[in-house]
């Protein structure tokens, strides 16, 4: 786990919203939305669950005070990753979430 500790990547979903994400430790990370719905949103110090699946495979999942759900699974040998969000209903309805920091 220690080599992917301090890792920044800046990744695109299939939707392309581009996203910038920093593992700070193992409990840890920061990010910011580069681009979509709620693109401008900075994340510090948000609380994950990180885990490595196997070598050179590892998974940060968390759950917002909003409610969204993200679940991210990070080859970074191969320059791959797969993930996805979980918005609640009243995110999609509004198009917007309240800024944190």
């Amino acid at each position: 786990m220690e080599d992917f500790l301090g890792s920044h990547f800046i990744y695109t979903y299939a939707n392309g919203w581009e996203y910038e994400l920093y593992v700070k430790n193992e409990d840890t990370i920061d990010y910011l939305i580069q681009s979509g719905m709620v693109a401008g949103r900075w994340v510090k110090d948000q609380k994950v669950d990180l885990v490595k699946l196997t070598k050179g495979v590892f998974k940060i999942s968390w759950t917002e005070p909003t409610g969204t759900a993200v679940s991210l699974n990070w080859m970074p040998e191969e320059k791959k990753m797969h993930g996805i969000i979980f918005f609640p209903k009243w995110v999609h309805e509004h198009q917007m979430l309240p800024l944190r920091s």
